[in-house]
């Protein structure tokens, strides 16, 4: 008999954990509408509801797109959460701006929707982010157009990085285990440069030409640089 209401004991436990009190634990994101207002909205961005018919959902997050939902890619990444994917439209182009990632938006992977120029810059300082495609074209003498700092498992991919006369350098590198594949970075100080503090990184496949002082410079340890093509120093042949 003991044993008999334990068991009925253990039921109806079971039963006070239903299904009407598993909670979803993602929350809406506030969004700009046509209108120029932010609101919440449930069904555009939503741990629930993260498909989409352009573009693959890398990470499983969310998706925010510019400038649909924000006007600027700076605003789109502080309203990110880790595991979102952001796409930038050509419609907005080009964005003044200088972007930077932070350490809490770990696993971002920011892509265009076509032909997208950033007058500006990138700083990644969080994780395992991604930067697809874009042109960033350096306006600083003192800044690299795409800049990884202190960040482990950052890919950079397909990306056009120009000086356009300002100088300044392409993509600077001082993190660890990055990859860094298929960009064009030309008409700068540096093409790619490898600080002292990287190590086990790829740079591979990159097309590197016309920089002033050096197309690709390695002062890290165990980096691995192959398969790249390194065009002339600055001078007549870049005319």
């Amino acid at each position: 008999m003991k044993r008999f209401m334990f068991f009925l004991a253990v039921l109806m436990l079971m039963a006070g954990f239903g299904c009407d009190n598993i909670q979803n634990p993602a929350s809406g994101r506030a969004l700009k509408h046509e209108d120029g207002s932010h609101k919440l909205n449930t069904e555009t961005i939503n741990a629930g509801q993260r498909a989409s018919s352009a573009h693959t959902n890398h990470f499983a997050g969310g998706i925010i797109r510019v400038p649909e939902h924000f006007d600027s890619i700076q605003g789109a990444v502080a309203a990110s959460q880790p595991g979102d994917s952001i796409i930038v439209n050509s419609s907005g182009s080009p964005y003044n701006e200088n972007v930077t990632i932070d350490t809490t938006k770990r696993r971002l992977y920011i892509e265009t929707d076509g032909s997208v120029i950033i007058n500006g810059s990138i700083k990644i300082l969080a994780d395992s982010v991604t930067i697809d495609s874009f042109t960033v074209n350096v306006t600083s003498a003192n800044s690299g157009g795409i800049h990884i700092q202190n960040a482990s498992g950052v890919r950079i991919l397909n990306n056009r990085v120009k000086g356009g006369g300002s100088g300044g350098d392409g993509i600077v590198l001082s993190g660890s285990n990055c990859l860094v594949k298929n960009n064009v970075c030309a008409d700068l100080t540096y093409g790619i440069y490898l600080l002292y503090e990287s190590n086990n990184n790829v740079v591979t496949e990159n097309i590197v030409y016309c920089n002033t002082v050096s197309n690709i410079i390695d002062l890290g340890t165990d980096n691995i640089i192959f398969e790249n093509d390194t065009g002339p120093i600055y001078g007549s042949d870049c005319l």
